[in-house]
């Protein structure tokens, strides 16, 4: 059944890979406490297909209803948002966070690949989007891009030569996409995007403003 309609603009929050709605929580909370209406989107980030992840967040968004629907997403969780809305699977013109996107096949990513262990914990979502990755943002819904500088992840195991800078498991080259509106650089590790403060301070501003900067005397749009 579709959700209670709503006056405050809705946003659906996307984990990322091994994670779970819940690990969310702290951000979703901030992002309340700025008046958006707050809606967690699970699924099976290492059994289920790209297709299949897509198909159930077009679902899930298709029972919210308000004045306005925007999307955050956080690593794998960032790349079914964005390959969603490329594929036309989400309506509207809603604003678009993307927190630490692995939008090219990284370090860690390709030593990974290189065995059946690896290639099982990366799931099948992530490596399919790998197979035709974003070169470009140009649909109308305004993009937002926030990364992390501060190797704390996987890779100081897995690829400690990955080059800087990086969030431990991401490099921030990899995480920029030409025709987005911002790209903003934190002092925070690959989780660090989805519990500091201050990510989620940037966050609420882009979505209400389209800016992650907002003068004092700037009201909500």
């Amino acid at each position: 059944m579709p959700e209670p309609a709503s006056d405050r603009p809705a946003v659906v929050i996307v984990h990322g890979l091994w994670m779970m709605p819940w690990a969310m929580g702290l951000l979703g909370a901030r992002l309340a406490a700025r008046g958006l209406q707050v809606h967690y989107f699970g699924y099976h980030s290492l059994r289920a297909t790209l297709e299949e992840d897509i198909l159930a967040l077009a679902r899930f968004c298709a029972r919210l209803h308000g004045p306005r629907l925007h999307w955050v997403g956080h690593s794998l969780g960032a790349a079914i948002v964005l390959e969603a809305l490329r594929r036309g699977a989400l309506r509207g013109d809603g604003r678009v966070v993307l927190l630490a996107p692995p939008l090219r096949e990284g370090l860690v990513v390709r030593r990974l690949s290189r065995f059946a262990l690896g290639r099982a914990v990366l799931g099948r979502s992530l490596r399919q989007f790998y197979e035709d990755p974003p070169l470009a943002w140009s649909l109308p819904n305004e993009l937002g891009i926030l990364a992390g500088d501060r190797t704390i992840g996987m890779a100081m195991i897995v690829a400690p030569d990955l080059p800087s800078p990086n969030d431990g498991v991401i490099e921030v080259a990899d995480t920029v996409l030409p025709g987005a509106r911002e790209h903003r650089v934190l002092a925070l590790g690959h989780t660090g995007l989805i519990v500091w403060p201050k990510a989620a301070e940037l966050t609420a501003n882009f979505l209400l403003t389209g800016a992650f900067h907002v003068p004092a005397a700037q009201g909500h749009a």
